[in-house]
């Protein structure tokens, strides 16, 4: 059964969800906020847009590690939006606790402990020598 509360009102894109956070592009900025503040709404994001926002966030606006995370924690304290968020929260405190890696071999960490899949093998030394969950081929 479907609520008004838990209606999908849409889907958001990167751009979108980095203009969340961000004040770069003010009118792009007040419209998501506009689309976001509108009553009994519910918006899907992938995991993939996050992940891809966080890489925009780091390279293209050089954000260090804790103000991704403070992205982060403003996306996931969004109520009517929809996401894998304990994959997110899952991830956080990898990221924080090892800035040399990525945010997405963070993410691919996680999943691989969420879904009982352990361990991740990789060929990244750094991620294997890092994270416990991860093994070096």
């Amino acid at each position: 059964m479907t609520t008004a509360s838990s209606y999908c009102s849409g889907s958001l894109d990167t751009n979108a969800v980095v203009r969340i956070f961000l004040n770069d592009i003010p009118d792009q900025h007040e419209r998501v906020l506009l689309l976001l503040s509108q009553p009994d709404t519910n918006y899907q994001i992938s995991d993939l847009a996050i992940i891809e926002s966080v890489f925009v966030l780091e390279h293209h606006y050089e954000f260090t590690h804790k103000q991704v995370e403070d992205y982060l924690i403003a996306i996931i304290s969004k109520p009517n939006l929809s996401f894998n968020r304990q994959v997110f929260l899952s991830a956080i405190p990898y990221y924080i606790a090892h800035p040399s890696l990525s945010f997405n071999d963070c993410i691919l960490s996680v999943y691989a402990k969420l879904n009982d899949a352990l361990p991740l093998f990789t060929f990244d030394k750094q991620l294997a020598k890092r994270l416990p969950e991860a093994v070096e081929l």
